[in-house]
């Protein structure tokens, strides 16, 4: 959620109400990064979006396989 933030400018689910945020989260998925900044490639969204999977199993099992998801970009 802080990379998304990072790159969008706000928070994965923004909204006044916390049961709002949650309901968000439970029954939706955030803009992909790349829609809302062009210039974000969308192999970087991608690794956003899945670290963001509502799915546990369709996220990344650890902060090091996240990390490894990233690494390759970082060198871009």
């Amino acid at each position: 959620a802080t990379l998304y933030f990072l790159l969008a400018g706000h928070p994965p689910f923004p909204g006044p109400d916390v049961r709002q945020k949650l309901a968000a989260k439970l029954y939706s998925d955030p803009p992909p990064v790349h829609r809302l900044r062009p210039d974000v490639g969308a192999e970087l969204s991608a690794v956003v979006q899945a670290l963001l999977a509502r799915d546990p199993a369709a996220r990344c099992p650890t902060a090091a396989a996240a990390a490894a998801a990233l690494a390759p970009l970082a060198a871009r």
